[in-house]
C-alpha cells in the first residue's frame, strides 16, 4: 500500500464534522422546513423564526458554501432554485428595515452566479427577479404611502 493510497483512503473514511450534512439532504430539509413555515404563515417582519427553520437554513447555507460546483451541478436545478429563492425571501423579511439587505443580496447574487454558470435562462431570470424585488423593497423603504 502506497502512502498516497493510505492518505486517500483515510480521508474518504474520515467522518464528516458534527452537524455537516450533504448538499442534497440540506436542500430537501431546507425546502421542507421553509414550505411548512410558508403554509403556516409564521414568517413575518419582527418575529423570530422557528428554531427548526433556522437550523435547516443554517445547514443549507453551510452545505452550499462548502460544496463544489460539480456537487451543485449534480443536484436538481429546480430544487436549487427553490432553495436559493426561499433563503433570499427569508432574509428579505428578516432584514425588513435594512437599507442594504446584505444577506438577501448575498443569496440573490449566489443564485444569479450559479444559474449563469450552468446556463439556465429560465432559472437565471427567476433569480434576477428575486434581486429586483430586493431593490424594489429598498426603494420603498420609508416611503409607505398606504
Amino acid at each position: 500500500m502506497s502512502f498516497g493510497y493510505a492518505v486517500m483512503r483515510s480521508a474518504n473514511e474520515a467522518p464528516s464534522p458534527t452537524g455537516e450534512i450533504s448538499l442534497s439532504t440540506a436542500i430537501d430539509k431546507w425546502i421542507a422546513e421553509a414550505e411548512v413555515a410558508r403554509s403556516a404563515r409564521t414568517i413575518s417582519p419582527g418575529t423570530t423564526p422557528a428554531t427548526s427553520l433556522v437550523e435547516a437554513r443554517n445547514q443549507f447555507e453551510s452545505a452550499w458554501k462548502h460544496s463544489s460546483l460539480a456537487d451543485r451541478k449534480k443536484q436538481n436545478s429546480e430544487k436549487i432554485s427553490k432553495s436559493l429563492s426561499y433563503i433570499n425571501r427569508m432574509y428579505r423579511v428578516n432584514e425588513d428595515d435594512s437599507s442594504t439587505k446584505p444577506n438577501a443580496m448575498f443569496w440573490a447574487d449566489e443564485a444569479i452566479h450559479y444559474f449563469l454558470e450552468i446556463q439556465n435562462r429560465k432559472l437565471l431570470t427567476e433569480a434576477l427577479l428575486d434581486k429586483a424585488a430586493i431593490f424594489l423593497e429598498i426603494a420603498q423603504l420609508g416611503n409607505n404611502d398606504k
